[in-house]
C-alpha cells in the first residue's frame, strides 16, 4: 500500500511493521528511537551494497581475466595479418578509385589521414596570425561569479543582469 506524505514524496505504508512509532517527540528518548530506526534501516542497505561491491568486483574479475585473453590473441594476429592484409588490400585497390575492399567478415581499407597543427611558439604565431589572418584570433571575455557575488552579499546592490537568490536554511537528519 502507498500513501502520499506532505503531499510530495510516495512512500510504502509501514505503519504495521513500525506500529510503535510515537504520534509525538515528548523528549531526547523518543527522538532518539525515531533516528535509531532510521540508522538501522541504512546499515541493512550498507550490508546490501557491501555484498553487491563484492558480488560485481568477482564478475568483473573473471570478465577482465576472459577479456584479457582474448585481447592478447588479438593482438598477436594484428601483428601477424596486418603488414599483408596492406600489402593484399594495396595491390588490390591498385589503380582504382575504391580505398577498402569488402570481405564477408569485414573490411580492409585506407582511410585519408588528417593532418594536425601544433602551436610551438604560441605569441609568435598569434603575432603572425594578426598581420596575416586576423580571421584565425579570437578573444573572449568572461564574468567571474565569485567577486560578483561578494560584492552583492557585502553591499546588498545587485549589478543589473544579475540576479541573486540568499541561500535558506535546509533541514537535515545525521545518523551516526
Amino acid at each position: 500500500m502507498e500513501t502520499k506524505v506532505d503531499d510530495e514524496v510516495n512512500v510504502t505504508d509501514y505503519s504495521e511493521e513500525f506500529a510503535d512509532i510515537p504520534q509525538a517527540i515528548i523528549d531526547y528518548k523518543d527522538a532518539n528511537w525515531m533516528v535509531r530506526r532510521m540508522r538501522e534501516q541504512e546499515e541493512a542497505i550498507q550490508r546490501i551494497n557491501e555484498q553487491q561491491v563484492d558480488e560485481i568486483g568477482r564478475i568483473l574479475a573473471r570478465a577482465r581475466e576472459l577479456r584479457e585473453a582474448h585481447e592478447s590473441r588479438l593482438e598477436y594476429l594484428k601483428a601477424k595479418c596486418e603488414p599483408l592484409l596492406q600489402e593484399f588490400t594495396r595491390k588490390e585497390i591498385d589503380g582504382k578509385k575504391e580505398r577498402s575492399i569488402k570481405l564477408l567478415s569485414g573490411t580492409v581499407g585506407f582511410r585519408k589521414g588528417v593532418g594536425s597543427l601544433d602551436f610551438t611558439d604560441e605569441p609568435a604565431a598569434v603575432a603572425w596570425a594578426e598581420a596575416n589572418l586576423p580571421d584565425a584570433i579570437k578573444v573572449t571575455v568572461t564574468l567571474q561569479k565569485k567577486p560578483v557575488k561578494d560584492l552583492v552579499e557585502g553591499t546588498g546592490e545587485v549589478p543589473p543582469g544579475c540576479e541573486y537568490t540568499p541561500g535558506e536554511d535546509k533541514f537535515y537528519i545525521k545518523i551516526v
